[in-house]
């Protein structure tokens, strides 16, 4: 901003030569800024940054050792912000480096509760970084073994799906960012989920991953937070880069709860790098599909009539619901899932799903003690899995749906049964 007021300064004052008088004062201005006697007040002065953030923001190393060398502790200072030295350094590769071998935790958040990584993603284009510089820098920090992504999703004691839901929308902020970077950090997610993979297939019995479902084809998705619980309960200690929500959910979930268009390219990419669950049911039952159907019904409403009236959809590359279709969504949800609305005048109102997720809540807590109850029999009585299921399995739900009583089906019930082929009496 100096600069430029120098400028204009000199042309109005009609100095001879001016480009040559400007040239000459910006580079004295700017060996200035890198000087150690005065800094870039918008840097340091205005955020009250420490001795070691003002030597990463002026890119002096040698200060910087110094600075180490006396007082190791700094490498935590905070400036106003929130932001640690590392923060300040994302411009600067050398100074990532360096922070990072001496010791720097990259799993650390500002006032804003954003990462260094987060941090970078997010200004890196105002910074003027070209892509080899923000990619290199991206990789430094993901050689750290940081989560994908890098946010605070997850506290301790916090109830699992205010976590899950903390996950999702961490998840679609990556898809915000400019394509190059969340590709590559899509890419990084890949090969923390593969070796999640790798450690539970080496650890875990066989009749374990059979119950876990996981699959040599693709990357672990729906099944992270179970492949997670199961290791944890063969006493495998988990990093914190391979975490995932406890919770049944997927990446396309994050996306499609996000109330956002996604631009195609990022659902191709998920999807060329092995992200298969797009049609998998969540902890709330719902596929990706149908959690837009029932969380954003204008759009769901705007991609049937299309389809009713065999128009190619305006907006196709940008929405989340017509990419699932094109893919094979199962769109039978829109009509069998009593919480989707069969009559499509009809638009379920914020109340009524929340009313309808408050009754669920106790039948799905049944369920995840079911659940519990019987991987614990199963692994006990060490059975083949059809005599598991032809006898213990089903002796107890017998019991359980004898104290539940018959389950009393509406018409609508068997309307919207009837219209999947089921045909109930």
């Amino acid at each position: 901003m100096a600069i430029k007021r120098l400028h204009l300064s000199l042309l109005r004052k009609g100095e001879k030569d001016s480009e040559r008088l400007y040239e000459s004062a910006r580079s004295t201005l700017l060996r200035l800024f890198r000087s150690k006697d005065a800094l870039p007040t918008d840097i340091n002065d205005r955020f009250s940054n420490g001795r070691l953030s003002q030597a990463i923001a002026r890119q002096d190393e040698s200060e910087c050792r110094e600075v180490l060398y006396r007082d190791a502790a700094s490498i935590n200072e905070r400036n106003q912000l929130g932001q640690t030295p590392l923060h300040i350094s994302i411009i600067w590769a050398a100074g990532i480096a360096m922070l990072l071998d001496a010791g720097s935790d990259p799993y650390v958040f500002d006032s804003m509760g954003r990462s260094p990584l987060t941090y970078m993603c997010h200004t890196f284009r105002t910074r003027h970084l070209s892509e080899t510089q923000v990619l290199g820098a991206l990789d430094l920090f993901l050689d750290q073994d940081i989560p994908v992504p890098c946010e605070a999703w997850s506290c301790k004691g916090e109830d699992d799906s205010m976590a899950t839901e903390r996950w999702r929308g961490a998840m679609a902020r990556i898809f915000h960012l400019d394509p190059i970077v969340s590709k590559h950090l899509v890419r990084a997610l890949k090969a923390r989920r593969g070796r999640l993979h790798t450690t539970a297939l080496q650890v875990l019995p066989v009749h374990t991953l059979e119950l876990l479902n996981i699959a040599s084809y693709n990357v672990p998705d729906i099944n992270v937070g179970a492949i997670c619980a199961s290791l944890r309960q063969f006493g495998i200690m988990i990093p914190r880069a391979l975490w995932g929500p406890s919770l049944q959910t997927t990446v396309y979930h994050a996306i499609a709860s996000a109330r956002s268009a996604a631009p195609s390219m990022h659902l191709d990419t998920l999807y060329e790098l092995d992200f298969r669950d797009f049609d998998e049911v969540d902890h709330n039952g719902l596929s990706p599909l149908a959690g837009i159907a029932v969380m954003q019904p204008w759009e769901w409403q705007t991609v049937m009539d299309y389809r009713i009236n065999d128009v190619q959809h305006p907006q196709s590359d940008l929405d989340v619901a017509s990419w699932l279709i094109r893919k094979g969504a199962d769109m039978t949800l829109s009509t069998s899932d009593p919480r989707l609305c069969s009559d499509r005048q009809h638009i379920l109102e914020p109340g009524e799903v929340q009313e309808i997720g408050e009754e669920e809540r106790y039948t799905i807590a049944q369920l995840e003690i079911l659940m519990t109850e019987f991987e614990m029999k199963y692994e006990e009585l060490a059975l083949k899995i059809e005599d598991f299921l032809v006898g213990y399995w089903d002796e107890r739900m017998i019991e359980v749906l004898a104290v539940a009583g018959p389950l009393e089906l509406v018409e609508s019930h068997k309307e919207a049964a009837a219209k999947i082929g089921v045909f109930l009496s």
